[in-house]
């Protein structure tokens, strides 16, 4: 998931995928 917020919404990315 984290995959597919890279480069659009990388902010987002790192919660989803560091939380």
């Amino acid at each position: 998931m984290k995959n597919m917020t890279i480069g659009r919404n990388i902010d987002m990315e790192i919660r989803i995928g560091r939380l």
